[in-house]
């Protein structure tokens, strides 16, 4: 049994090679694999990318145009050639036992339809500041593995930042992310939801932890929840309406336009950031309010940018 470790990557060859390189520094016995898929990466990221690769036998560099971690993962999936498939992103850092553990788990399981997952944490050096403090430990919005009560996780903890299932498992039940959507944002969680159907169980190992090594100021939070509001559009018709999010929810999202024109959103926020540093004074109704106009925005971004696409490609 091999493993096969997948991670898209666009436009971040410092950090990935950064935290490949103290991956691939580890003393190991496994016979393992890395598949890193670019997706689209601008010329000069590309070309540090590709020199750098050329020093390890072991890492398989694919380069796609710019569609997203879906289609990304969708070409680890296909190329792989290890029994156990090991997805995370290119800001994960990992200890020495990290993929042992995971290769550990399916080589004791004869069963194909077990996945397992740890909990990503932000790694200590980045939450260092009142605005990550919030957002990781106050606002309720971060990765929630502490929500988890049992052993087996439900299907929409199904995220690619530390989870390992077997490949023969997703080739038997045809199962490859939704290229439909582009953004990081949702595509695991739809993926996660038909693999459940197909008899997917997550079983949970918390003390198999991988940090996630990316800081976060005001404006990357926005951005993070604009593309939020992007992946959001395309779980309609895919989830049934119980699972759906809030906004996703037409009722939902229309008290939501509702509140933010009648609050005259774009002014108010203008205001807001002229008369209180959110960065350093983080406060959590403010924030919200704020991140449910960019979700929001998001979404109506991309309604009309994919229906364009879609009357588009009728010609």
């Amino acid at each position: 049994m091999d493993i096969s470790l997948i991670i898209p990557t666009y436009n971040r060859y410092k950090i990935l090679s950064k935290n490949l390189n103290l991956l691939m520094s580890f003393k190991t016995t496994l016979k393992v694999e890395y598949l890193v898929i670019d997706d689209g990466s601008c010329r000069e990221e590309l070309a540090r990318l590709r020199l750098w690769v050329k020093q390890f036998k072991n890492i398989k560099l694919f380069c796609q145009k710019h569609k997203g971690p879906a289609a990304a993962r969708n070409w680890g999936i296909r190329e792989a050639q290890g029994d156990v498939l090991v997805f995370i992103n290119d800001d994960t850092i990992v200890d020495r036992l990290f993929l042992k553990k995971h290769f550990d788990y399916h080589q004791n399981s004869d069963k194909l339809n077990m996945g397992l997952i740890g909990p990503f944490v932000e790694s200590p050096s980045v939450v260092s500041t009142p605005l990550m403090e919030w957002l990781v430990n106050k606002s309720n919005l971060h990765f929630g593995y502490e929500n988890v009560n049992s052993n087996i996780a439900p299907w929409y903890y199904f995220w690619t930042c530390n989870i390992s299932v077997k490949k023969d498992f997703l080739v038997k039940n045809k199962l490859y992310f939704d290229e439909s959507f582009q953004v990081a944002a949702w595509e695991d969680v739809e993926f996660g939801y038909r693999a459940a159907n197909a008899g997917l169980e997550i079983h949970i190992d918390r003390k198999l932890k991988a940090y996630h090594d990316h800081f976060f100021q005001l404006n990357d939070v926005m951005a993070r929840f604009y593309v939020h509001g992007r992946g959001m559009y395309h779980l309609i018709g895919k989830l049934p309406e119980k699972y759906l999010p809030m906004l996703a929810k037409r009722k939902y999202r229309l008290l939501a336009r509702l509140i933010l024109m009648v609050s005259l959103y774009p002014y108010l926020i203008k205001l807001v950031l002229k008369l209180i540093d959110l960065g350093k004074h983080p406060n959590n109704w403010l924030l919200q309010y704020l991140i449910v106009g960019e979700k929001i925005k998001g979404w109506d971004f991309e309604k009309i940018d994919y229906e364009n696409y879609l009357n588009l490609s009728w010609y």
